[in-house]
């Protein structure tokens, strides 16, 4: 899987330490505009003022302020998640891609595999019936499960089995198994040889 970019992923650590920061500044900010409100008023009452109305300005502004402060930091927190959504938005873009890349090339790997068999067992001279069950013996179904399969008895598909065994000179299920998996288990460069049934003869007759 894609990881985030270096840039990208030094912005979201920087935001997410930032994150307390603003709340600091907040409360400095309101602070403030508390004693500033508090000077005004005291400033420009042409009265005298009372202790209970120098409390009543103070609770007012003390108000004032403080709902400033959270309507600042909702306002910050807001802008904060809706940088953390994009990135999130971005991983999860990137995931997908990275998916859809992977399925991709796991349908193209099974295409070449579904062709490099039918195309040995065209080499092979196989019928369609005979195509059938040696697919089903390659996927490991039994006998009796391949004729269940395919609606037919357990001797008719060990009599197309033997015409499999026969035209691949494969002496038995296991290495008729073996000649696709050590294809496909070979390294890169050794599966593109071309392997004729002489050669599959005498390596089971050497075994």
């Amino acid at each position: 899987m894609k990881q985030a970019s270096p840039r990208r992923q030094r912005a979201y650590d920087r935001w997410t330490r930032l994150r307390a920061r603003p709340l600091t500044i907040l409360i400095i900010v309101g602070t403030f505009v508390f004693f500033v409100l508090t000077g005004i008023e005291l400033m420009t009452t042409s009265e005298p003022l009372s202790l209970v109305d120098v409390t009543m300005e103070l609770v007012e502004n003390s108000l004032l302020a403080g709902a400033m402060v959270v309507m600042a930091a909702i306002a910050s927190e807001t802008r904060i998640l809706r940088r953390q959504h994009r990135l999130l938005t971005d991983k999860v873009s990137e995931v997908a891609a990275d998916s859809e890349k992977w399925r991709q090339a796991a349908q193209d790997v099974v295409a070449d595999l579904n062709r490099a068999i039918d195309s040995q067992f065209s080499e092979w001279g196989l019928s369609e019936a005979e195509r059938g069950v040696a697919l089903l013996m390659l996927k490991g179904f039994s006998h009796k499960e391949i004729a269940r399969l395919r609606s037919s008895t357990s001797a008719t598909v060990r009599q197309q089995a033997s015409a499999i065994y026969e035209k691949s000179s494969l002496p038995n299920r296991s290495e008729f198994v073996a000649f696709f998996l050590d294809a496909m288990l070979a390294p890169a460069d050794a599966r593109q040889l071309q392997v004729s049934p002489d050669i599959v003869a005498d390596h089971a007759l050497q075994k």
